[in-house]
Protein backbone atom coordinates (compact mmCIF):
# COMPACT_ATOMS: atom_id res chain seq x y z
CA UNK A 1 0.00 0.00 0.00
CA UNK A 2 1.22 3.56 -0.34
CA UNK A 3 1.97 5.66 2.31
CA UNK A 4 1.14 9.41 2.89
CA UNK A 5 2.43 11.84 5.33
CA UNK A 6 0.64 15.47 5.77
CA UNK A 7 1.93 17.80 4.82
CA UNK A 8 3.92 16.41 1.79
CA UNK A 9 7.36 16.46 2.27
CA UNK A 10 9.90 17.76 -0.01
CA UNK A 11 11.50 14.69 -0.76
CA UNK A 12 9.81 10.70 0.21
CA UNK A 13 11.69 8.26 -1.87
CA UNK A 14 11.06 4.38 -1.28
CA UNK A 15 8.24 3.17 0.66
CA UNK A 16 7.38 0.28 -1.29
CA UNK A 17 8.61 -3.21 -1.08
CA UNK A 18 8.79 -5.66 2.39
CA UNK A 19 8.89 -4.86 5.86
CA UNK A 20 12.48 -3.82 7.62
CA UNK A 21 11.61 -2.33 10.62
CA UNK A 22 8.79 -3.87 13.24
CA UNK A 23 7.62 -1.90 15.99
CA UNK A 24 7.89 -4.37 19.17
CA UNK A 25 7.75 -3.94 22.69
CA UNK A 26 11.58 -4.61 22.93
CA UNK A 27 12.19 -1.52 21.05
CA UNK A 28 15.36 0.48 21.53
CA UNK A 29 14.56 3.97 21.05
CA UNK A 30 17.40 6.42 22.25
CA UNK A 31 17.57 10.14 22.00
CA UNK A 32 19.73 13.25 22.24
CA UNK A 33 19.32 15.84 25.55
CA UNK A 34 17.98 18.29 22.70
CA UNK A 35 15.16 15.61 21.36
CA UNK A 36 13.97 15.09 24.81
CA UNK A 37 9.89 16.41 24.09
CA UNK A 38 9.83 14.47 20.68
CA UNK A 39 10.49 11.42 22.58
CA UNK A 40 8.09 12.11 25.51
CA UNK A 41 5.78 12.53 22.74
CA UNK A 42 6.62 9.25 20.69
CA UNK A 43 6.46 7.22 24.31
CA UNK A 44 2.65 8.83 24.38
CA UNK A 45 1.50 7.87 21.29
CA UNK A 46 3.53 4.01 21.72
CA UNK A 47 1.17 3.46 24.98
CA UNK A 48 -1.73 4.90 23.51
CA UNK A 49 -1.95 3.88 20.28
CA UNK A 50 0.01 0.58 20.33
CA UNK A 51 0.09 -0.60 23.90
CA UNK A 52 3.82 -0.65 23.77
CA UNK A 53 6.33 0.90 26.51
CA UNK A 54 9.71 0.03 25.33
CA UNK A 55 12.02 -2.26 26.97
CA UNK A 56 15.00 -1.33 25.38
CA UNK A 57 16.51 -5.04 24.51
CA UNK A 58 15.59 -5.91 21.22
CA UNK A 59 17.25 -5.52 17.78
CA UNK A 60 14.57 -3.00 16.82
CA UNK A 61 16.72 0.36 17.25
CA UNK A 62 14.91 3.77 17.02
CA UNK A 63 17.29 7.28 17.29
CA UNK A 64 16.44 11.06 17.46
CA UNK A 65 19.01 13.37 17.22
CA UNK A 66 19.66 17.16 16.46
CA UNK A 67 22.25 17.94 13.59
CA UNK A 68 21.82 21.79 12.77
CA UNK A 69 24.66 20.63 9.93
CA UNK A 70 21.84 17.52 8.80
CA UNK A 71 18.52 19.94 8.14
CA UNK A 72 17.05 23.51 7.98
CA UNK A 73 15.50 24.80 11.24
CA UNK A 74 12.32 23.13 11.58
CA UNK A 75 13.21 20.55 9.37
CA UNK A 76 14.60 16.92 9.56
CA UNK A 77 15.59 13.75 7.44
CA UNK A 78 13.73 10.22 8.53
CA UNK A 79 15.59 6.81 7.04
CA UNK A 80 13.65 3.70 8.14
CA UNK A 81 16.21 0.99 7.35
CA UNK A 82 16.58 -2.29 8.19
CA UNK A 83 15.63 -2.90 11.99
CA UNK A 84 16.31 0.58 12.56
CA UNK A 85 14.27 4.22 12.38
CA UNK A 86 16.45 7.48 12.39
CA UNK A 87 15.37 10.81 12.90
CA UNK A 88 17.26 13.66 12.86
CA UNK A 89 16.55 16.84 13.10
CA UNK A 90 17.85 20.39 12.49
CA UNK A 91 16.58 21.72 15.71
CA UNK A 92 14.40 20.52 18.45
CA UNK A 93 11.46 21.53 16.78
CA UNK A 94 13.02 19.43 13.56
CA UNK A 95 13.31 16.08 15.13
CA UNK A 96 9.51 16.64 17.05
CA UNK A 97 7.90 17.07 13.72
CA UNK A 98 9.82 14.25 12.35
CA UNK A 99 8.06 12.30 15.39
CA UNK A 100 4.57 13.49 13.85
CA UNK A 101 5.23 12.10 10.25
CA UNK A 102 6.67 8.61 11.98
CA UNK A 103 3.56 8.40 13.89
CA UNK A 104 1.91 8.79 10.72
CA UNK A 105 3.99 6.28 9.00
CA UNK A 106 3.15 3.79 12.00
CA UNK A 107 -0.40 4.16 11.81
CA UNK A 108 -0.73 3.47 8.29
CA UNK A 109 2.00 0.60 8.73
CA UNK A 110 0.55 -1.05 11.81
CA UNK A 111 3.69 -1.01 13.15
CA UNK A 112 5.42 -2.60 10.38
CA UNK A 113 7.47 -0.17 7.54
CA UNK A 114 9.26 -0.95 4.83
CA UNK A 115 12.74 1.41 3.44
CA UNK A 116 12.09 4.72 3.12
CA UNK A 117 13.82 8.18 3.54
CA UNK A 118 12.01 11.51 3.49
CA UNK A 119 13.97 14.91 4.02
CA UNK A 120 11.49 17.63 5.11
CA UNK A 121 11.24 20.79 6.07
CA UNK A 122 9.09 24.06 6.34
CA UNK A 123 7.94 26.58 3.35
CA UNK A 124 7.33 29.08 5.65
CA UNK A 125 8.48 30.08 9.50
CA UNK A 126 5.00 31.04 10.71
CA UNK A 127 1.81 28.67 9.94
CA UNK A 128 -0.52 30.07 11.98
CA UNK A 129 -4.68 28.88 13.95
CA UNK A 130 -6.27 31.64 14.80
CA UNK A 131 -8.89 30.92 17.90
CA UNK A 132 -11.81 32.92 18.55
CA UNK A 133 -11.93 32.73 22.20
CA UNK A 134 -13.75 36.19 22.75
CA UNK A 135 -17.00 35.78 20.87
CA UNK A 136 -17.42 32.20 22.41
CA UNK A 137 -15.70 30.99 24.85
CA UNK A 138 -13.92 28.05 24.02
CA UNK A 139 -13.26 25.47 27.15
CA UNK A 140 -9.75 24.86 28.60
CA UNK A 141 -9.89 21.08 27.07
CA UNK A 142 -10.87 22.06 23.56
CA UNK A 143 -7.88 24.85 22.79
CA UNK A 144 -5.69 21.50 24.42
CA UNK A 145 -7.25 19.63 22.08
CA UNK A 146 -6.67 22.10 19.45
CA UNK A 147 -2.95 22.29 19.98
CA UNK A 148 -2.54 18.33 19.78
CA UNK A 149 -3.85 18.36 16.12
CA UNK A 150 -1.95 21.62 15.18
CA UNK A 151 1.39 19.66 16.42
CA UNK A 152 0.14 16.69 14.48
CA UNK A 153 -0.66 19.13 11.38
CA UNK A 154 2.72 20.86 12.23
CA UNK A 155 1.21 23.82 12.98
CA UNK A 156 3.38 26.16 15.05
CA UNK A 157 1.57 29.49 15.97
CA UNK A 158 -1.50 29.74 18.35
CA UNK A 159 -3.04 33.06 17.53
CA UNK A 160 -5.43 33.45 20.68
CA UNK A 161 -7.91 36.21 20.38
CA UNK A 162 -9.03 36.79 23.48
CA UNK A 163 -11.06 40.23 23.85
CA UNK A 164 -13.67 41.69 21.71
CA UNK A 165 -16.60 43.74 22.01
CA UNK A 166 -18.36 40.38 22.88
CA UNK A 167 -16.45 39.27 25.55
CA UNK A 168 -12.98 39.27 27.57
CA UNK A 169 -11.59 35.87 28.05
CA UNK A 170 -8.47 36.81 30.34
CA UNK A 171 -8.39 37.02 34.24
CA UNK A 172 -6.13 39.81 35.29
CA UNK A 173 -5.64 40.96 38.96
CA UNK A 174 -4.87 44.24 38.70
CA UNK A 175 -7.83 44.63 36.77
CA UNK A 176 -10.29 42.07 37.79
CA UNK A 177 -13.61 43.73 36.37
CA UNK A 178 -12.05 42.66 32.34
CA UNK A 179 -13.02 39.69 33.48
CA UNK A 180 -15.52 39.62 35.65
CA UNK A 181 -17.56 41.97 34.01
CA UNK A 182 -16.11 41.57 30.53
CA UNK A 183 -16.64 38.02 30.52
CA UNK A 184 -20.45 37.85 30.93
CA UNK A 185 -23.26 38.52 28.40
CA UNK A 186 -26.35 39.49 29.28
CA UNK A 187 -28.01 37.37 26.57
CA UNK A 188 -26.66 36.27 22.96
CA UNK A 189 -28.32 38.20 20.29
CA UNK A 190 -28.37 35.27 17.82
CA UNK A 191 -29.80 32.63 20.33
CA UNK A 192 -31.42 34.83 23.68
CA UNK A 193 -29.38 33.10 26.09
CA UNK A 194 -26.32 34.56 28.43
CA UNK A 195 -22.80 33.24 27.62
CA UNK A 196 -19.43 33.64 29.85
CA UNK A 197 -16.38 32.34 30.88
CA UNK A 198 -12.83 33.28 31.47
CA UNK A 199 -9.21 32.03 31.48
CA UNK A 200 -7.80 31.83 35.02
CA UNK A 201 -3.90 32.24 35.32
CA UNK A 202 -3.64 28.68 35.93
CA UNK A 203 -5.59 27.95 32.89
CA UNK A 204 -2.91 30.08 30.75
CA UNK A 205 -0.40 28.50 32.01
CA UNK A 206 -1.24 24.80 31.47
CA UNK A 207 -2.01 26.00 28.20
CA UNK A 208 1.64 27.57 27.67
CA UNK A 209 3.39 24.42 29.09
CA UNK A 210 0.92 22.42 26.72
CA UNK A 211 1.84 24.48 23.88
CA UNK A 212 5.82 24.67 24.08
CA UNK A 213 6.12 20.98 24.88
CA UNK A 214 4.74 20.46 20.86
CA UNK A 215 6.90 23.39 19.60
CA UNK A 216 3.47 25.91 19.31
CA UNK A 217 4.52 29.19 20.17
CA UNK A 218 0.80 31.16 21.94
CA UNK A 219 0.23 34.40 20.87
CA UNK A 220 -2.44 36.72 23.05
CA UNK A 221 -4.48 39.28 20.99
CA UNK A 222 -5.70 42.11 23.33
CA UNK A 223 -7.73 44.04 20.35
CA UNK A 224 -7.38 47.94 20.71
CA UNK A 225 -8.92 50.32 20.31
CA UNK A 226 -11.67 49.04 18.63
CA UNK A 227 -13.48 45.79 19.38
CA UNK A 228 -13.62 46.88 22.69
CA UNK A 229 -16.95 47.03 23.90
CA UNK A 230 -16.36 43.94 26.91
CA UNK A 231 -13.16 46.28 28.11
CA UNK A 232 -15.83 49.47 28.51
CA UNK A 233 -18.44 48.03 29.91
CA UNK A 234 -15.99 46.90 32.73
CA UNK A 235 -14.17 50.46 33.26
CA UNK A 236 -16.14 53.08 31.87
CA UNK A 237 -13.64 55.75 32.04
CA UNK A 238 -11.52 53.88 28.86
CA UNK A 239 -13.90 55.76 26.66
CA UNK A 240 -14.25 59.07 25.66
CA UNK A 241 -17.86 59.97 26.91
CA UNK A 242 -17.35 57.98 30.06
CA UNK A 243 -20.84 56.29 29.76
CA UNK A 244 -21.93 53.05 31.34
CA UNK A 245 -21.73 50.33 28.95
CA UNK A 246 -22.91 47.00 28.44
CA UNK A 247 -20.88 43.48 26.88
CA UNK A 248 -22.03 43.79 23.40
CA UNK A 249 -24.59 41.06 22.29
CA UNK A 250 -24.65 41.67 18.26
CA UNK A 251 -22.55 40.66 15.95
CA UNK A 252 -20.87 42.37 13.29
CA UNK A 253 -18.46 45.33 14.15
CA UNK A 254 -18.87 48.21 16.34
CA UNK A 255 -17.80 51.82 16.75
CA UNK A 256 -16.79 51.66 20.72
CA UNK A 257 -13.42 52.55 21.52
CA UNK A 258 -10.99 53.54 23.91
CA UNK A 259 -9.77 56.67 23.99
CA UNK A 260 -6.65 57.76 22.91
CA UNK A 261 -6.97 61.50 24.06
CA UNK A 262 -6.36 61.13 27.47
CA UNK A 263 -3.20 59.64 29.20
CA UNK A 264 -5.16 58.03 31.71
CA UNK A 265 -6.07 55.34 28.32
CA UNK A 266 -2.39 54.99 28.52
CA UNK A 267 -1.94 54.39 32.30
CA UNK A 268 -4.75 51.58 31.91
CA UNK A 269 -3.12 49.76 28.91
CA UNK A 270 0.15 49.92 30.74
CA UNK A 271 -0.89 48.16 33.68
CA UNK A 272 -2.89 45.91 31.03
CA UNK A 273 -0.18 44.66 29.04
CA UNK A 274 2.72 44.61 31.97
CA UNK A 275 0.64 41.90 34.11
CA UNK A 276 -0.31 40.21 30.18
CA UNK A 277 3.55 39.75 30.09
CA UNK A 278 3.85 38.64 33.32
CA UNK A 279 1.59 35.95 32.27
CA UNK A 280 2.97 35.09 28.90
CA UNK A 281 6.82 35.58 29.39
CA UNK A 282 7.74 34.30 26.34
CA UNK A 283 5.09 35.01 23.71
CA UNK A 284 4.72 37.68 21.17
CA UNK A 285 1.58 40.19 21.50
CA UNK A 286 -0.82 41.07 19.13
CA UNK A 287 -2.15 44.27 19.51
CA UNK A 288 -5.36 44.31 17.54
CA UNK A 289 -6.04 47.15 15.30
CA UNK A 290 -8.52 46.48 12.82
CA UNK A 291 -12.04 47.92 12.09
CA UNK A 292 -11.55 50.92 14.31
CA UNK A 293 -14.47 53.81 14.28
CA UNK A 294 -13.67 57.48 14.75
CA UNK A 295 -16.91 58.84 15.49
CA UNK A 296 -16.25 59.09 19.03
CA UNK A 297 -12.62 60.55 18.35
CA UNK A 298 -14.67 63.30 16.31
CA UNK A 299 -16.60 64.49 19.34
CA UNK A 300 -14.36 64.18 21.79
CA UNK A 301 -12.26 66.83 22.95
CA UNK A 302 -9.54 64.97 24.27
CA UNK A 303 -8.93 63.29 21.22
CA UNK A 304 -9.50 67.01 19.56
CA UNK A 305 -6.88 68.84 21.88
CA UNK A 306 -4.59 65.46 20.97
CA UNK A 307 -5.12 66.17 17.32
CA UNK A 308 -3.93 69.29 17.55
CA UNK A 309 -1.13 68.85 19.53
CA UNK A 310 -0.16 66.69 16.52
CA UNK A 311 -0.58 68.71 13.91
CA UNK A 312 -2.81 66.18 12.07
CA UNK A 313 -5.59 66.86 9.92
CA UNK A 314 -7.61 64.08 10.83
CA UNK A 315 -8.08 61.22 13.11
CA UNK A 316 -6.02 58.80 11.45
CA UNK A 317 -3.13 60.41 12.61
CA UNK A 318 -4.42 59.34 16.08
CA UNK A 319 -4.93 56.16 15.19
CA UNK A 320 -1.30 55.67 13.74
CA UNK A 321 -0.22 57.21 17.38
CA UNK A 322 -1.96 54.81 19.67
CA UNK A 323 -0.67 51.74 17.61
CA UNK A 324 3.03 53.39 17.63
CA UNK A 325 2.71 53.77 21.11
CA UNK A 326 1.73 50.73 22.56
CA UNK A 327 3.64 48.89 19.67
CA UNK A 328 6.94 50.98 20.86
CA UNK A 329 6.08 50.24 24.63
CA UNK A 330 6.11 46.14 24.28
CA UNK A 331 9.06 46.09 21.90
CA UNK A 332 11.09 48.24 24.62
CA UNK A 333 9.80 44.99 26.79
CA UNK A 334 11.65 43.14 24.23
CA UNK A 335 8.67 41.46 22.83
CA UNK A 336 7.75 40.90 19.26
CA UNK A 337 4.68 42.63 18.22
CA UNK A 338 2.02 41.43 15.91
CA UNK A 339 -1.26 43.28 14.60
CA UNK A 340 -3.98 43.18 11.69
CA UNK A 341 -3.39 45.63 8.87
CA UNK A 342 -5.91 48.26 8.31
CA UNK A 343 -6.33 50.59 5.40
CA UNK A 344 -5.80 53.95 7.84
CA UNK A 345 -2.62 52.34 9.38
CA UNK A 346 -0.28 52.17 6.49
CA UNK A 347 2.10 54.51 7.82
CA UNK A 348 2.51 53.08 10.70
CA UNK A 349 6.43 51.26 11.16
CA UNK A 350 6.01 50.01 14.87
CA UNK A 351 5.03 46.41 14.59
CA UNK A 352 7.52 43.97 13.72
CA UNK A 353 4.67 41.42 12.15
CA UNK A 354 1.58 42.44 9.90
CA UNK A 355 -1.81 40.74 9.20
CA UNK A 356 -3.19 40.78 6.06
CA UNK A 357 -6.82 39.50 5.07
CA UNK A 358 -5.92 40.95 1.54
CA UNK A 359 -3.90 43.19 -0.91
CA UNK A 360 -0.55 41.57 0.51
CA UNK A 361 2.22 43.92 0.53
CA UNK A 362 5.35 43.71 -2.12
CA UNK A 363 7.51 43.00 1.38
CA UNK A 364 7.37 39.95 2.55
CA UNK A 365 9.43 39.79 5.76
CA UNK A 366 6.62 41.15 7.67
CA UNK A 367 3.63 39.81 6.37
CA UNK A 368 1.68 37.22 7.49
CA UNK A 369 -1.32 36.16 4.93
CA UNK A 370 -4.95 35.45 7.21
CA UNK A 371 -7.31 35.48 4.45
CA UNK A 372 -8.48 31.54 4.86
CA UNK A 373 -11.82 32.06 7.35
CA UNK A 374 -12.35 28.54 8.39
CA UNK A 375 -15.32 29.90 10.03
CA UNK A 376 -17.17 29.82 6.59
CA UNK A 377 -19.40 27.25 5.26
CA UNK A 378 -18.50 24.88 2.81
CA UNK A 379 -20.30 26.05 0.51
CA UNK A 380 -18.59 29.63 0.68
CA UNK A 381 -14.86 27.92 1.20
CA UNK A 382 -14.59 24.40 0.18
CA UNK A 383 -11.51 21.83 1.10
CA UNK A 384 -10.52 22.50 -2.52
CA UNK A 385 -10.71 26.39 -2.19
CA UNK A 386 -8.73 26.32 1.03
CA UNK A 387 -5.58 23.81 -0.94
CA UNK A 388 -5.76 26.60 -3.42
CA UNK A 389 -4.60 29.22 -1.38
CA UNK A 390 -0.82 29.53 -1.94
CA UNK A 391 0.14 33.06 -1.31
CA UNK A 392 3.98 33.29 -2.12
CA UNK A 393 5.39 36.50 -0.71
CA UNK A 394 4.72 36.15 3.15
CA UNK A 395 6.53 35.68 6.20
CA UNK A 396 4.10 33.21 7.21
CA UNK A 397 0.21 32.09 6.99
CA UNK A 398 -2.96 31.83 9.63
CA UNK A 399 -6.13 29.93 9.52
CA UNK A 400 -8.63 32.33 11.31
CA UNK A 401 -11.79 30.44 13.26
CA UNK A 402 -13.80 33.64 14.16
CA UNK A 403 -16.95 32.44 16.27
CA UNK A 404 -19.87 34.84 15.99
CA UNK A 405 -22.01 32.33 15.23
CA UNK A 406 -21.11 30.21 17.69
CA UNK A 407 -22.44 29.47 21.30
CA UNK A 408 -21.38 25.70 21.53
CA UNK A 409 -17.45 25.07 21.13
CA UNK A 410 -18.69 21.79 19.55
CA UNK A 411 -19.11 23.78 16.46
CA UNK A 412 -15.39 24.35 16.01
CA UNK A 413 -14.73 20.69 14.93
CA UNK A 414 -16.43 20.45 11.73
CA UNK A 415 -15.21 23.73 10.56
CA UNK A 416 -11.39 22.86 11.37
CA UNK A 417 -11.30 19.56 9.69
CA UNK A 418 -10.42 18.34 7.28
CA UNK A 419 -10.17 22.14 6.10
CA UNK A 420 -7.03 22.70 8.11
CA UNK A 421 -5.07 19.43 6.67
CA UNK A 422 -5.02 21.55 3.50
CA UNK A 423 -4.28 24.86 4.78
CA UNK A 424 -1.11 22.83 6.68
CA UNK A 425 -0.35 21.69 3.19
CA UNK A 426 0.11 25.39 1.85
CA UNK A 427 1.80 26.87 4.33
CA UNK A 428 4.73 23.67 4.53
CA UNK A 429 4.59 22.09 1.25
CA UNK A 430 6.16 23.83 -1.86
CA UNK A 431 3.13 25.24 -3.57
CA UNK A 432 4.59 23.64 -7.49
CA UNK A 433 4.32 20.12 -5.55
CA UNK A 434 0.66 20.87 -4.80
CA UNK A 435 -1.93 17.91 -5.69
CA UNK A 436 -5.42 18.09 -4.72
CA UNK A 437 -6.15 14.55 -5.88
CA UNK A 438 -3.21 13.54 -3.63
CA UNK A 439 -4.44 15.22 -1.00
CA UNK A 440 -8.07 13.31 -1.29
CA UNK A 441 -6.51 10.52 -0.74
CA UNK A 442 -5.18 11.32 2.14
CA UNK A 443 -8.88 11.29 4.13
CA UNK A 444 -8.25 7.97 5.84
CA UNK A 445 -4.94 8.88 7.21
CA UNK A 446 -6.57 12.27 8.41
CA UNK A 447 -9.20 10.79 10.07
CA UNK A 448 -6.51 7.98 11.65
CA UNK A 449 -4.05 10.59 13.17
CA UNK A 450 -6.51 12.98 14.52
CA UNK A 451 -8.15 10.63 16.50
CA UNK A 452 -5.17 9.65 18.45
CA UNK A 453 -6.29 13.28 20.11
CA UNK A 454 -9.67 12.12 20.46
CA UNK A 455 -11.03 13.64 17.13
CA UNK A 456 -13.56 12.28 15.34
CA UNK A 457 -14.08 13.12 11.79
CA UNK A 458 -16.60 10.55 11.14
CA UNK A 459 -18.36 12.03 13.99
CA UNK A 460 -19.55 15.58 12.21
CA UNK A 461 -18.49 14.14 8.90
CA UNK A 462 -22.43 15.03 7.73
CA UNK A 463 -23.02 18.35 9.94
CA UNK A 464 -22.74 21.63 7.24
CA UNK A 465 -19.58 23.04 7.97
Amino acid sequence: MPFFVLPQPQQFSGGTGGTVFHLTRLLNLKSDNASVLAKEALLTFLSDCFDIEPLGSGWEHLLLAVDSAAAAPEGYVLTVGENAVTITGGDAAGVFYGVQTLKQLLLQGEGDLPAMKIIDAPRLAYRGLLLDCARCFLPKEDILRCLDAMALLKLNRLHWHLTDDQGWRLELYRNMLLSQVGGLRAFTGWNHTPHKGYYTKADVAEILAFAKARHIVVIPEIDMPGHCTAALAAYPALSCDGKERSVETRRGVHRETVCPGKESTFDTLRSIFDEVLEDFPDSPIHIGGDDVSFAHWRSCPHCQAKLHTLHAADETALYAEYISRVARYLKNRQRTVLRWHDTADAAVSESTFVEYRKDLPDDPSFAIDAAVRLDLPRRKLSLRDVYAHAPQNVYGMEACLWTERFTDARRIYPLLFPRLTAFCERAWSDPQEADFDRLAEKETLCSLVLLTVGIDCKAFRHRRG
